[in-house]
């Protein structure tokens, strides 16, 4: 058994959804947007001295889903219960150098959340305008 959604069954998911919102507010998609945040911050904090350029430049070059570690980040969520932090975990592992240290350097874990939900609001609008 693999889905407990209506939204899983292929008899009855386009009755509530669309192939289109559901690509929007995937896993995959949702951690994308998380990183999208924590790659923002990190350009805009070296902009203003509070953390090192080479910091944010590793980090918004490593902020893409392509280079977690799945398998840590699932791990690390079975640890913490937590559907960020090990995200985050998992961004400052990817980055060399030790400079991911600067990851969510003075951020709440909401405050990536909510921004990265809003992003997905932001696309799922684009297709909700089209249609």
């Amino acid at each position: 058994m693999t889905g407990i959604s209506v939204f899983d069954h292929k008899l009855l998911a386009d009755s509530w959804s669309t192939q289109e919102m559901r690509a929007i507010f995937c896993e995959e998609n949702r951690i994308q947007k998380w990183l999208d945040v924590e790659a923002a911050l990190a350009k805009a904090q070296a902009k203003l001295g509070i953390i090192p350029k080479k910091a944010a430049d590793e980090i918004a070059k490593k902020a893409y889903y392509k280079f977690m570690d799945m398998e840590f980040i699932f791990a690390e969520f079975k640890k913490t219960k937590h559907p960020l932090v090990p995200t985050v975990r998992g961004l400052e592992k990817a980055c060399k150098d030790n400079l991911g240290e600067f990851v969510h350097f003075g951020v709440t874990t909401q405050d990536i959340i909510d921004t990265g939900i809003v992003l997905q609001f932001k696309e799922a609008m684009q297709i909700i305008k089209q249609e």
